[in-house]
């Protein structure tokens, strides 16, 4: 069997489209996986300050705030990966700015009926159940999915089993 190479991929994709299960799968199977949520804030974005309150179930406070991953966390977990396969799980506003710093961007995908039944009934996570939420879920959906090839992303159907969509993911990671 090929050895893993080494380096920083990211596992994008909206919200309810399996970003959190395959980190843990990942993390299960011995890799350092990173859940993007863990190292993201929200940032006011009239002041660039960070928000003093969480109510991103309000979409009208959501429109006024970015989802940022913390640059410091990035660049850290980038030089990790010079030795060893390093997984960011996420997706956060400013995310394309760090794009440079990944050798592989993996897109999960999936039918909208099954990504509006996995946000209405997941538990732990109470994004996208508030007003308006799946229109904007459905709507970044689309956007992503659109642009994903001009921004080197290579899609990955997030309908099957988490097993097999990151034995499907680690396929394109293997060394010739």
């Amino acid at each position: 069997m090929n050895k893993l190479m080494a380096g920083f991929y990211l596992i994008t994709g909206p919200p309810g489209s399996g970003k959190s299960a395959i980190h843990t799968e990942l993390l299960k199977r011995g890799f350092m996986a990173m859940d993007g949520d863990d190292i993201a804030s929200f940032i006011a974005k009239e002041t660039g300050l960070p928000a003093t309150e969480d109510n991103s179930t309000d979409i009208a406070w959501e429109k006024q705030h970015s989802w940022d991953w913390k640059r410091p966390e990035i660049e850290k977990l980038a030089t990790i990966a010079r030795s060893q396969a390093v997984f960011l799980c996420g997706a956060a506003t400013n995310s394309r700015d760090f794009y440079p710093l990944f050798g592989r961007k993996f897109r999960l995908t999936l039918d909208e009926k099954s990504l509006v039944e996995r946000i209405l009934t997941r538990t732990g996570k109470s994004y996208g159940k508030g007003p308006g939420q799946i229109e904007q879920i459905l709507e970044w959906k689309r956007d992503g999915e659109k642009t994903a090839a001009s921004h080197g992303e290579i899609i990955i159907n997030a309908v099957p089993p988490v097993e097999e969509v990151v034995d499907t993911i680690l396929s394109h990671l293997y060394e010739p």
